[in-house]
């Protein structure tokens, strides 16, 4: 790709080579190919992000290769460039689908583009609108605009004692453990899409231990089967009340589902309507959601392929999976192993494992990241940390955000279908602040 030096004044400086830096970049090379971009990626790949870099070949993708596109106009673009190695219908492996975001990454050099593979360090805005940003290797440009794509933060650990994070058995990444090593015992923390995925990874690495799993409620991410669209119209009004809200989507549910509708296709309709009905709430209906009813939400949206929820029934099955709902309340470290006491709703209980995963997911706290950088530009005012951990709030003129840092704004910001569709409407507010010209 094009080198640095050619590029120290560009009109737009990107911050993450994962999903959303790579559509974002796509985007601006088909709508705006007349302007300069730098892309910073901190990784050796730029494409696949963290997301898709995992290198267990039996975690899937969370959506059907239909719906995985990378462009917004072109929603059959990933299964064109699959080429027979999947069905528009199948759940393929997520590094594949790193492959074909590295693929896009590679056809967008040209002149006028430069992916640098380094860290951003600093992003500092100058009096005449422009920022100055830095990386780590040394390299800076002057951008008229900058996108913070940076993907998600770094795992949650709220509720996770020190004790445990400080064990030389806990595994902080649930993608960055080779399963077939371990042996005896695992406790999981989470039963989200993460947890699952811990789950499948150890299945595939032929582990025959007994799996914990501890979590708030004890809900796992449902199932995921094909099912016919929804094709009639979502009858949700919008209203500054999250009750009234969740009452008027269980009554939609209710009635599509006496017209014959799978409630897997009322949600993915819902989806849709999903910025239009949070735009409506206030920051104090937010919270209330979030509260009450974003877990319930979660596990109807971000569903599971049907055949690992099938896996998950069959180890409950056999006794190899034991689901715990509630919270650590201690944590021995033992020879050889770790003790853990939980209580919640089921009581008390203690028991030993070998190991212990966390697979909470990321965290949406940005008050608590660890990242300098974000860091930096929270304190500076560049950027500030949303409400309920929901992302962020720009706040500084061309300083945008793309990605998961965007939920406070239209909370559905982690599926393709999703980021996508935001990706191409920041392009366009891209192409209007800067004017649609190339700096001189």
């Amino acid at each position: 790709m094009a080198a640095v030096t050619q590029l120290t004044d560009v009109d737009v400086a990107i911050v993450g080579g994962g999903f959303s830096g790579i559509a974002v970049a796509g985007q601006l090379a088909r709508l705006a190919p007349h302007l300069k971009v730098a892309l910073f990626e901190r990784r050796d790949a730029v494409g696949p992000g963290v997301a898709y870099s995992t290198p267990h070949s039996a975690h899937l993708t969370n959506s059907r290769a239909a719906k995985m596109s990378a462009f917004e106009d072109d929603p059959e673009h990933f299964v064109r460039w699959l080429a027979g190695r999947g069905a528009p219908d199948e759940f393929v492996p997520r590094r594949l689908y790193g492959e074909y975001l590295r693929s896009i990454a590679a056809a967008l050099e040209r002149a006028g583009f430069a992916a640098i593979r380094a860290s951003v360090s600093a992003i500092e805005p100058a009096t005449d609108g422009s920022f100055r940003v830095e990386a780590d290797d040394g390299s800076a440009v002057r951008a008229r605009a900058v996108v913070l794509a940076t993907g998600n933060l770094e795992s949650e650990t709220a509720g996770i004692p020190p004790a445990l994070l400080l064990h030389p058995r806990f595994i902080a990444d649930p993608y960055r453990v080779r399963y077939e090593d371990l042996r005896g015992d695992v406790l999981i923390v989470g039963s989200g899409l993460s947890g699952l995925d811990a789950i499948v990874g150890l299945d595939a690495a032929g582990f025959t231990g007994t799996i914990h799993t501890l979590s708030r409620r004890g809900l796992f991410p449902l199932s995921d089967v094909k099912v016919p669209s929804f094709t009639g119209r979502v009858d949700v009004p919008a209203f500054n009340s999250a009750l009234r809200t969740l009452r008027d989507v269980r009554r939609f549910v209710r009635e599509g589902q006496a017209a014959g509708y799978d409630w897997r296709a009322l949600v993915e309709a819902l989806r849709r309507e999903v910025p239009r009905l949070w735009a409506a709430l206030d920051a104090r209906e937010r919270g209330r959601f979030v509260r009450h009813a974003q877990r319930y939400w979660s596990v109807h949206r971000h569903r599971a392929p049907d055949h690992v929820d099938a896996l998950r029934k069959r180890l409950v099955d056999a006794g190899r999976l034991v689901v715990h709902r509630g919270r650590l309340l201690a944590v021995d470290r033992e020879p050889g192993g770790i003790t853990v006491r939980i209580g919640g709703r089921d009581g008390e209980a203690s028991f030993t494992v070998a190991h212990a995963i966390n697979a909470h997911g990321p965290t949406g706290d940005y008050r608590r990241t660890r990242d300098p950088l974000m860091r930096g530009l929270i304190a500076a005012g560049s950027i500030a940390p949303a409400p309920f951990a929901l992302g962020l709030v720009e706040s500084v003129p061309g300083l945008f955000l793309a990605g998961s840092a965007e939920r406070w704004t239209d909370y559905e910001t982690t599926g393709v279908p999703e980021l996508r569709r935001k990706a191409a409407v920041l392009v366009e507010r891209l192409v209007g602040y800067l004017g649609g010209s190339p700096p001189s």
